[in-house]
């Protein structure tokens, strides 16, 4: 190319029927759009090359191989294209848009070993089908998988070919490479694209599936560094952390497949995808679909560092989720792309609309069942102390009432011994002398000695 490389705006009509809605992702070699199909009135995604790189001769053709070539894939677990066009003499591809979270977003805490192994096996099953017509894809990393949900659960699906073997010329290689760019992610390349990326082959793809299945059964990297150049020495020489200090529950099988997987010479690993999904199908069996995090993520919403305008030629970026070197992205106008949206995943989708596994549904059911019987126990506890509270109050203010109501003391007047004879005639009865009973002895009497 000439002339300076146009990419659409937010709200143009690209090819008469994709209306552009919004910058969404910065792949190894692209920008992505999403857009709306004005005609059949659904969102897909628009893959643009960087312009930057557009202008290296002989990359613009090679841009829509990857869409030659992902369109002869047919599997579930890669990403689907749709058509492929130009703008301007600027190629593009249209591509699924697709409503997940990437598998970036589930990392960091250990995984049940048959969920990471049921995983890893989708993601050998897509590769074996891109390997099988004779692709690498060289850039398997969390960001490039996609986990969506279906009928059956979580898909992964894989995406962007952008730095795929056979999609870029050779002397495009060379002279990113002299650009000191490199094609890939660090912490997920294999020792042997790292020493020379145009021989790379197959099993640097299975390489990079068994450091994500380290990192899904451990929690954690199997690398410390955290410069680029520290994480390629340590990949060099195969200084990977051990998977059982960071999981001691791992059964020794397990450790000796990622060993396998994670070896620094090729020969060593595992030859092809069917062979080390094979290996992984008994950690495999038994496991229970799980929500994976934000459904409500699509495909671009992945971490996509985005180069300040103004930057000057291309750059490499340090950080372990980076890929090829990003360029910055201009306009005929001059005026910057607006920025990629860089929204950062967190826990359990919120609106999504995907199939609840049943394991999840039965034990927020047993936990919701819990609480309304805690609710009741406590309901009737109240009721009843209550109920308590009101009859003692009613009792404490009966007793009063009581009280006043009692019959008075009846006082009896002392009879004087004169009366007597008088109330013996009132009665008709002769009148009895009243004995007297004498007094103690040791009483004293009335002026008297005892």
């Amino acid at each position: 190319m000439t002339t300076a490389a146009t990419v659409p705006r937010v709200g143009d009509l690209v090819a008469e029927k994709y209306r552009v809605l919004r910058v969404i992702a910065d792949g190894g070699m692209g920008l992505v759009f999403e857009a709306h199909h004005e005609l059949l009135g659904k969102s897909v995604a628009l893959k643009f090359p960087l312009p930057e790189l557009a202008q290296v001769p002989s990359v613009a053709e090679r841009f829509l191989s990857e869409a030659r070539l992902c369109a002869r894939i047919e599997n579930e677990h890669v990403v689907r294209i749709l058509d492929a066009a130009r703008l301007n003499g600027l190629p593009y591809i249209v591509m699924e848009f697709l409503k997940g979270t990437t598998l970036s977003g589930l990392l960091g805490r250990r995984w049940d070993r048959a969920r990471a192994a049921a995983f890893a096996r989708q993601l050998l099953d897509g590769l074996g089908a891109v390997h099988a017509l004779g692709v690498v894809h060289r850039d398997v990393k969390p960001d490039n998988v996609l986990v969506v949900q279906s009928t059956r659960g979580s898909v992964l699906k894989l995406v962007d070919f952008g730095i795929a073997k056979d999609s870029i010329p050779r002397e495009t290689i060379k002279h990113l490479t002299r650009a000191g760019v490199m094609l890939g992610t660090p912490a997920y390349m294999a020792p042997e694209q790292i020493r020379d990326p145009l021989h790379a082959d197959l099993r640097a793809d299975l390489y990079s599936v068994g450091i994500l299945l380290f990192e899904m059964l451990s929690g954690s990297s199997p690398f410390t560094g955290r410069t680029v150049q520290e994480l390629a020495d340590e990949a060099l020489v195969g200084k990977l952390r051990s998977l059982l200090d960071l999981a001691p529950d791992t059964p020794q099988s397990l450790v000796e497949i990622v060993s396998r997987a994670t070896a620094v010479e090729p020969a060593k690993r595992f030859q092809t995808a069917a062979e080390f999904g094979g290996a992984l199908a008994p950690f495999a069996s038994g496991w229970l679909d799980e929500p994976p995090g934000d459904a409500g993520q699509t495909i671009a919403d992945r971490h996509a560092p985005w180069t300040e305008p103004g930057t000057q030629g291309v750059t490499t970026h340090t950080e372990r989720g980076s890929t090829v070197g990003q360029a910055p992205v201009t306009r005929t106008d001059g005026a910057p792309a607006p920025p990629v949206a860089t929204k950062h995943l967190a826990g359990v989708g919120q609106g999504s609309s995907a199939r609840r596994p049943r394991r999840t549904r039965y034990v927020r059911g047993l936990a919701g069942l819990a609480l309304a019987v805690a609710a009741l126990i406590v309901l009737v506890a109240f009721i009843a102390a209550r109920r308590k509270a009101r009859e003692e109050s009613e009792r404490d203010a009966l007793s009063p009432t009581l009280v006043s109501k009692a019959p008075a003391t009846l006082e009896v007047a002392p009879i004087a011994p004169e009366e007597l004879p008088a109330l013996a005639e009132t009665s008709g009865e002769p009148a009895q002398p009243v004995p007297l009973k004498p007094a103690a002895a040791n009483v004293k009497r009335d002026g008297a000695s005892p």
